[in-house]
């Protein structure tokens, strides 16, 4: 999952980790008072990170395969 406070941690100051946490904390509060939401959004996020995997693998075999319609001079 996500490590971005650890690795803030290491290289920030005191108030940021402070922020950090103060965000954390607030996440895990708003996931159990809407966790209806939560997971809707996590799945939706999931469908978007497929579909960007899914145009990547599309458009690296599409120039792969793309004809060469003129040579330049």
């Amino acid at each position: 999952m996500h490590q971005g406070p650890k690795c803030v941690m290491v290289t920030c100051g005191e108030d940021e980790i402070l922020r950090w946490k103060n965000l954390s904390r607030f996440r895990l509060f708003f996931a159990e008072i809407f966790p209806d939401y939560v997971r809707k959004l996590h799945v939706n996020l999931h469908k978007i990170s497929e579909i960007c995997s899914n145009l990547r693998e599309f458009s690296l075999k599409n120039k792969r395969n793309r004809p060469i319609l003129y040579h330049p001079r």
